[in-house]
């Protein structure tokens, strides 16, 4: 019992000494107004929030197509390959592009990741 008594007393004795913490020393500075600069940087992919699908309201292949023009010639297939021909090579200039694209968000991820440029 004594011995309970003792350790309570001490630690009352060692709670009451405890030094009181001062308050933080703040500095004082006249009032200016200026802009402040902050800065971001960040690794990572861009994805849409909307996705498009752009669709013609017809589908298929053309197998005829009247000529208006005066002095037009059409051969039997002629302006068709040259419309499938012209619309197949857009198409691989978009992929192309979209390639190229994707290649340099590979490859900056990488860099991101290795920490260093390639």
């Amino acid at each position: 019992m004594k011995t309970l008594f003792r350790a309570a007393t001490l630690t009352l004795g060692l709670v009451a000494c405890k030094k009181a913490e001062t308050a933080p020393v703040y500095e004082k500075g006249p009032v200016a107004r200026r802009d402040i600069v902050v800065t971001a940087s960040a690794a990572g992919a861009i994805q849409p929030m909307l996705t498009v699908e752009v669709k013609s309201k017809a589908s298929g292949e053309i197998i005829s197509m009247r000529v208006q023009q005066e002095r037009y010639r059409v051969g039997a297939s002629t302006i068709l390959d040259l419309l499938t021909s012209q619309a197949n090579l857009t198409q691989a200039e978009t992929d192309l592009v979209q390639a190229r694209f994707d290649y340099l968000i590979a490859r900056a991820q990488l860099e991101a990741l290795v920490g260093r440029t390639l």
